[in-house]
């Protein structure tokens, strides 16, 4: 006789589920490993994404709350640092702001942004040798990067090495010729002027101010340009701008004043030396020197 062996089909069932049982435990063991690993860093992104947005946005406070929660998730976030040291840039916090891109380096040691970043806050704090040191190594590392060449150039602006200074800008804007919406020309012109180039100094800043850099300091800096070089029509023509876009800007009607005296322009020159009586209380040469004139006008 022959016999026919029968299968259990409820014994395969029980197997089958203590099969997919053990693979669906295995998938949640992985889940919870991977989520202790990785689970902080995918929070750090969220709290870095959100903050950035927030500082851009110009909400400092939360956007500084996210930044440090970004860190304590992941100390290793690099960018977080960065962020949070131009956030501290922002208000104004330089030490906060230097430790924050000094951590951004230590963990990024070849991001030659985070120098750029750190050295201008040593340059305001005119600590010029760390800030050239870091100008330096940006340069190093990104020789195409115009903004380090622009902040190296300042620095050497400020430490008085004016062909060092030059040959940055210059470099600066060959690589850039926006000239970072102007703001590098308006340097250039004044390198220049201390090297005595009044006219370039001249045309470099007419370019900064055609290239968006339109504010009252760019035409006051070409004013004092063209009256060296004796243009007073045309340095008269810049400090009415500059009085225009700015009734509080004292030594534009004080310039002005000297230059309307020197025109033989008294009654101009008076009204100019009293404007900027009203606006400026320092007692200094400045301030002498038109109560010398207004008083010396009132007794004629």
């Amino acid at each position: 006789m022959i016999t026919q062996e029968t299968t259990n089909p409820s014994g395969n069932t029980r197997r089958d589920w203590r099969l997919l049982a053990s693979i669906a435990v295995g998938i949640c063991i992985t889940i919870v490993l991977c989520g202790f690993a990785f689970g902080p860093r995918l929070l750090s992104l969220y709290y870095f994404a959100r903050g950035s947005n927030e500082r851009l946005l110009g909400q400092n406070e939360a956007a500084m709350s996210d930044l440090s929660a970004a860190i304590a998730f992941n100390p290793a976030n690099a960018a977080a640092y960065s962020q949070r040291g131009l956030l501290y840039l922002n208000m104004s916090e330089r030490d906060k702001s230097i430790a924050d891109f000094s951590h951004a380096i230590e963990l990024e040691p070849l991001n030659g942004s985070n120098y750029v970043f750190r050295g201008g806050q040593y340059q305001k704090l005119n600590e010029l040798d760390l800030a050239l040191s870091d100008f330096q190594m940006a340069v190093q590392l990104n020789p195409s990067d115009a903004m380090a060449y622009n902040m190296r150039g300042s620095n050497y602006y400020k430490q008085g090495e004016l062909d060092l200074a030059l040959s940055d800008l210059n470099k600066a804007i060959e690589l850039d010729p926006s000239g970072n919406s102007g703001q590098m020309y308006s340097l250039r012109g004044g390198i220049k002027a201390r090297m005595g180039n009044l006219d370039a100094a001249v045309d470099d800043v007419t370019v900064a101010i055609q290239k968006g850099l339109v504010n009252p300091d760019s035409y006051y800096e070409r004013a004092l340009y063209y009256r060296d070089l004796g243009k007073l029509e045309e340095s008269n023509a810049d400090l009415t701008v500059v009085v225009r876009m700015d009734p509080k800007f004292a030594m534009a009607y004080y310039q002005r004043a000297v230059n309307f005296d020197n025109l033989h322009e008294s009654e101009s020159a008076m009204n100019d030396f009293k404007s900027f009586l009203a606006i400026y209380t320092i007692d200094d040469e400045f301030r002498q020197y038109a109560l010398y004139k207004v008083s010396k006008e009132s007794r004629q």
